[in-house]
């Protein structure tokens, strides 16, 4: 699959005849699926044919002396063979599911992934072995705010009253609004009166006064299974005082304590305990931060070097833009901003963005008289997560912290 044998030797011209070399002898062309064994003898009579071989084929009129070898097998991995080798028509391939035709030039192809459509997009037409997934905008009163596969946008929320909207829906945002209103709250609203509120606290109180008297009894007559009893005793302990990170001890015959027992609690200080990210949480940051400075970009990048920063942002990481800019150059024609931030989103989803140091970007914009833009980049938290080293920095601050604490 990856040559498309599209061989022309020898082909007639349309009236199907061709010109005997250094004569004035007119031939006839041999049909598809036979080549020339010899010239004609007199003009306009056919030239002699011979049918070919197999596993040879013609695909033309011509006056070729040879056939063309089939194409054994297909050569992309994500194709299969749908037609076989036959005198008039080399073997074809065919893209798998999931996959389409792509070319690099006229005569060479690949079978590449179909694509999803982006932010503020959806499907209007799935893809297939030869096209490409076909995506259109999101149309007025709907958005998409993540890459999909889906056959319609969101409908845009609606706020309680139109003075609550602090945001209006984007094709690539939902409406934000302000103290919004639900309709579950609404309903709480309606049935709130005070005498029903007042009856409701009272029988909670009643039952969780039965229940702390029903421990404490058992615990004085020594009902409780003595694990139980033991976390009642130390939730019950109203004269050990605890402090964060503190080791306290006590013993003696207050009240909950067990004779001659001694208890010794540790309270670990929550807020400095580092807590260690996941690698999934860590993604999904990464990709709201990258969404948010694509976005950032996609308004303040300035216009006229936009494509020579997009390039090196691709070479910082070993890959071409080229092939890229002109997509997006095509799907959205007259709208360099929204361009700007296709490009972006595409680098996204071809870089594994929890290795990619946004250092690179800054160094790019820094180095070609961009630096108010290079430095907004590094002082704006929203983006510190897209700085491997600041956010390593930051972790390794925070468990020196607590080691000290401790």
């Amino acid at each position: 699959m990856a040559k498309l044998e599209q061989t022309t030797e020898g082909t007639c011209e349309t009236d199907y005849t061709y010109r005997v070399d250094n004569t004035n002898l007119i031939c006839g062309c041999c049909a598809p699926g036979f080549f020339k064994e010899a010239d004609c003898q007199e003009t306009n009579k056919s030239a002699k044919c011979k049918a070919c071989s197999d596993g040879e084929f013609s695909l033309y009129h011509n006056q070729a002396t040879r056939c063309h070898p089939c194409t054994i097998s297909c050569t992309d991995r994500n194709s299969q063979l749908v037609e076989n080798c036959t005198t008039r028509s080399d073997s074809h391939c065919q893209c798998n599911d999931g996959y389409y035709m792509k070319y690099r030039s006229a005569v060479e192809s690949y079978c590449d992934l179909h694509s999803k459509c982006l932010p503020g997009f959806y499907v209007q037409k799935l893809g297939t072995a030869t096209d490409d997934t076909l995506c259109v905008s999101c149309p007025t009163g709907t958005f998409q705010d993540q890459n999909n596969l889906e056959l319609q946008c969101k409908n845009c929320s609606t706020c309680s009253t139109p003075s609550a909207e602090t945001q209006a829906c984007t094709a690539q945002t939902d409406t934000e609004c302000g103290n919004k209103l639900t309709p579950q709250s609404e309903r709480e609203k309606d049935t709130s009166d005070p005498g029903v509120i007042v009856g409701i606290v009272a029988g909670v109180v009643v039952v969780v006064v039965a229940i702390i008297v029903t421990v404490v009894m058992c615990h004085r007559r020594g009902c409780l299974p003595q694990s139980q009893e033991k976390r009642h005793e130390e939730d019950e302990l109203q004269d050990v005082t605890v402090a964060n990170g503190q080791l306290i001890s006590d013993q003696g015959n207050q009240q909950g304590f067990t004779n001659g027992q001694t208890y010794t609690l540790i309270v670990p200080n929550v807020e400095d305990t580092p807590v260690k990210e996941s690698s999934s949480s860590r993604r999904e940051l990464v990709e709201r931060g990258w969404m948010d400075l694509s976005l950032f970009l996609q308004k303040n990048l300035p216009i006229r070097d936009w494509k020579f920063i997009i390039r090196e942002l691709f070479l910082s990481v070993g890959k071409t833009a080229d092939h890229v800019i002109e997509e997006h150059e095509a799907n959205h024609q007259r709208n360099v901003r929204e361009q700007i931030y296709c490009c972006l989103i595409t680098f996204s989803q071809r870089t594994d963005m929890c290795s990619f140091d946004l250092q690179k970007l800054v160094d790019i914009l820094s180095n070609h008289e961009h630096t108010e833009l290079a430095t907004s980049i590094q002082n704006d938290e929203r983006f510190t997560v897209l700085f491997p080293n600041m956010s390593s920095e930051n972790s390794d601050t925070e468990f020196s912290d607590v080691s000290r604490n401790q």
